[in-house]
C-alpha cells in the first residue's frame, strides 16, 4: 500500500509540474511573442499609409520593423530553448551546459570535459538541474557545475546556488533514474545517475 501512495504522489507532482510548465509557456507566448507580433502588425499598417506620402519615412519605418522582427525572433529562440534546447541533442551535454551558462549572465564555470553521450532523459535532467540553479542566481551570483563519469555513474555537483523549483528538478532527476541531494548551503547540489 505504501508503494501505491508514493506512486500516486509522484504522478500528482508530475501532472502539477507539467501543467505549471504549460501555463508558463502560455504566458510567455501571450505576454511576449504575441505582443511583439501585434506591434509589428500595427507598424506595417502604419507603413502602408506612409509609403504613398513619404518614401524616406517609409525606409526608416522598415528599419524599425526589421528590429522588431529580430526582437521577436530572439524571444522565440529563447522560449524554444527553455522548452528544450536543440543544442542538447545536436552537440551534447557539455555544449548545452556552457550555452545555458553564457545565456544566464551570471559568473559561471562548467567543468564537463571528456563526457560521452548519455540517455536523453539523463542529459535533459542534468541540463534542467543546471538551468534551475542558474535561474535562482541573483545579480552578481556565481555557480560552478562539475560533471564527470566515474564507476559506471554520471556524477553532477553544482556549487553556488539552489534550484528555484526543487520539486520539478527532483522529479526530472528521479524520473531519469537519478538521485538528487540538496544539503543546506554551502554544500553543493549533487545528482548521481547509474549508467550500469
Amino acid at each position: 500500500m505504501e508503494g501505491d501512495s508514493e506512486l500516486q504522489l509522484l504522478r500528482s507532482r508530475f501532472v502539477t509540474s507539467i501543467l505549471e510548465e504549460r501555463r508558463r509557456i502560455e504566458r510567455a507566448l501571450h505576454d511576449g511573442l504575441q505582443q511583439d507580433l501585434i506591434a509589428i502588425s500595427v507598424q506595417l499598417q502604419l507603413l502602408r499609409d506612409v509609403v504613398a506620402t513619404s518614401p524616406a519615412d517609409a525606409v526608416a519605418s522598415l528599419d524599425e520593423i526589421r528590429d522588431e522582427v529580430k526582437t521577436a525572433l530572439n524571444r522565440l529562440r529563447t522560449l524554444a530553448s527553455e522548452i528544450y534546447p536543440a543544442i542538447l541533442d545536436s552537440r551534447g551535454l557539455p555544449d548545452a551546459l556552457r550555452q545555458a551558462a553564457g545565456a544566464s549572465g551570471a559568473e559561471t564555470y562548467v567543468e564537463a570535459s571528456a563526457l560521452g553521450r548519455y540517455p536523453a532523459d539523463v542529459e535533459a535532467a542534468v541540463f534542467f538541474l543546471w538551468r534551475a540553479v542558474l535561474d535562482g542566481l541573483g545579480s552578481g551570483g556565481k555557480a560552478v557545475i562539475r560533471v564527470r563519469e566515474e564507476d559506471k555513474a554520471l556524477h553532477v555537483a553544482i556549487d553556488g546556488g539552489r534550484p528555484v523549483d526543487l520539486a520539478r528538478v527532483r522529479d526530472l532527476v528521479e524520473g531519469a533514474g537519478g538521485v538528487l541531494t540538496t544539503e543546506p548551503e554551502p554544500a553543493p547540489v549533487e545528482a548521481r545517475f547509474s549508467l550500469a
